[in-house]
């Protein structure tokens, strides 16, 4: 269900974003093509007036109108698109480029397969063995160690031994 929901936001949120994409477009296209702002309150008002007034339209006007009109069912048609792609994966592409925008140095090649070690799995018993054979030599270690110190100490001894005489 939180599932759903995520994705019906994520999916408005994407659309709302081309929505407003799509309308910047329409907009420095008819200013480019027509030098006219379809967003003007003042436009709609001139044009309501001019077609009150009994004024024809051309041509040109008429592919004009066309696409203003046209504006909702590519919105429609975007937002049904939309909602079939995974749109996350649009908006991280630019993101994963430029994250491994530095990574063809560091790529590896080649890989050889007679290197790669891959480790056997271990019973309970096998992993418990090989922690009370590491504990032995440890101890066995230590017991060197102390034996050696003893040996050290004796030496020290007989020498502190011969200075006194």
């Amino acid at each position: 269900m939180i599932k759903k929901i995520l994705h019906f936001i994520c999916f408005v949120t994407a659309s709302a974003a081309w929505a407003l994409l799509l309308a910047l477009i329409y907009r420095v296209g008819f200013s480019l093509f027509y030098h006219l702002d379809i967003f003007s309150p003042r436009l709609h008002r001139d044009f309501l007036s001019y077609w009150n007034s009994g004024g024809t339209l051309d041509a040109k006007d008429l592919i004009m109108f066309l696409f203003i009109f046209l504006y909702i069912p590519v919105c429609f048609l975007v937002w049904y698109k939309l909602y079939h792609f995974k749109f996350m994966k649009l908006l991280t592409v630019p993101l994963n480029w430029l994250a491994n925008l530095g990574s063809d140095k560091l790529k590896v090649k080649n890989v050889n397969i007679k290197n790669l070690v891959v480790e056997e799995k271990k019973t309970i018993d096998q992993l418990v063995q090989e922690r009370l054979d590491k504990e032995r030599k440890k101890q066995q270690n230590s017991e060197k160690n102390s034996s050696s110190e003893d040996f050290r100490k004796r030496i020290i001894e007989k020498i502190d031994a011969e200075k006194n005489n």
